[in-house]
């Protein structure tokens, strides 16, 4: 058995860096890792950190506190990295903008819902994150799109893209400046990833479908009157169009 019978997903490369394998797995995802050097950089650092960790904390002879844990400190690391990148995006969208409207974790900073930038600026923050690239994962489907929907305030439907070859991982819940936003993920085989972005707008966008392109970036996306709708992915990516034509039927149906 090879890995293209089981698709190599985001838990078996976690479960991979945590060592909670059994070995054929193991030696599956190695393969595949192999053929993905930007991925296997980024789990290579990954296991460096953890392996440091229990190192240190295992060193002592004393019981290890609960906020010096592997799984503790690992989360504290993560977060104070997301807290780095806030403030970085922070500084570069007040210079753009050239105002201060504040922290990322309160509403994208100066980015217009007219051409959802914020979707592309999403991807690239979240998609990059082989440690937590979402909130809550595939396994928790339905209560997924429970939560999201009722905080964006809309039915989210989680279409299967399985068609094109791309399997959902799960979804996040974020914040713009109109209320909250809702993000989708998918990735393929291959690793490489797209997301599905959700945001309220404010009235009189312009219908049918638009397109925009910024540091390889592509975003497709569209509005319904109250909604903004956004696939966000590689611009050379070919599953990009066939993506963003399938969520549009789906919610222009919703």
């Amino acid at each position: 058995m090879t890995w293209d019978d089981h698709p190599i997903g985001e838990d078996d490369i976690q479960a991979y860096i945590d060592d909670r394998l059994s070995p054929d797995r193991r030696r599956q995802v190695e393969d595949w890792l192999q053929q993905y050097p930007e991925r296997r950089g980024n789990v290579e650092v990954d296991r460096r950190h953890r392996d440091t960790l229990r190192s240190t904390l295992l060193a002592g002879d004393e019981l290890v506190p609960a906020r010096l844990r592997v799984a503790e400190v690992r989360r504290q690391i993560r977060a104070a990295r997301w807290h780095r990148v806030r403030a970085a995006a922070a500084a570069v969208m007040l210079v753009i903008a050239g105002a201060a409207v504040g922290w990322l974790g309160r509403g994208w900073l100066g980015l217009e819902a007219a051409d959802m930038a914020d979707a592309a600026a999403a991807y690239r923050v979240f998609t990059a994150d082989a440690v937590q690239p979402v909130e809550m994962r595939a396994s928790d489907r339905a209560r997924l799109g429970e939560w999201l929907s009722g905080r964006v305030g809309r039915l989210l439907e989680i279409p299967d893209l399985s068609s094109l070859g791309l399997r959902f991982m799960g979804g996040r819940l974020l914040s713009t400046a109109d209320g909250a936003a809702a993000l989708l993920m998918y990735d393929n085989d291959r690793g490489a990833r797209l997301v599905f972005y959700v945001r309220p707008v404010s009235e009189g966008r312009p219908s049918g479908l638009h397109e925009r392109t910024e540091d390889g970036i592509a975003t497709r996306y569209w509005f319904d009157g109250r909604y903004g709708y956004a696939i966000a992915g590689p611009a050379a990516s070919p599953l990009l169009r066939p993506a963003a034509e399938a969520f549009q039927r789906a919610y222009t149906a919703t």
